[in-house]
């Protein structure tokens, strides 16, 4: 029983230190923030969000703010509306996602980026 207790203690920190690592490696790939104007200078081809047909009828206003994970390759891989009106979200994340950009480069390497881009909403 004691040789058993020491063996699954041995394999739980092996488990631990092994857990330990891959988070420590996520934690260094994190995207690197970069200003708008910098991903904007980067953007090859940009689709303009349609105005939802509901916020045209009830003549809504306003801005949209979007995180946009940007990677190495230029690809959009994640876009999440961090500020703006709900009627707006789903038309402003499907037009970012069709967006791409040139790789972008931090300190001299190509680097997964995060930016975050603001689009108005005017009838």
């Amino acid at each position: 029983m004691n040789s058993s207790w020491k063996l699954l203690r041995n394999v739980s920190a092996a488990v631990l230190v092994t857990f330990s690592f891959a988070a420590v490696s996520i934690a260094a790939e994190e995207p690197v923030r970069i200003p708008q104007p910098t991903a904007m200078s980067n953007a090859t081809n940009k689709v303009a969000p349609s105005y939802p047909a509901v916020a045209r009828q009830l003549r809504l206003t306003g801005d949209v703010e979007v995180d946009v994970v940007i990677g190495e390759d230029g690809r959009v891989q994640d876009a999440k509306v961090i500020k703006g009106n709900a009627v707006f979200s789903a038309a402003t994340v499907d037009a970012v996602k069709k967006w791409s950009f040139k790789p972008i480069q931090v300190q001299g390497k190509t680097q997964t980026v995060l930016t975050t881009l603001t689009f108005s909403f005017r009838p």
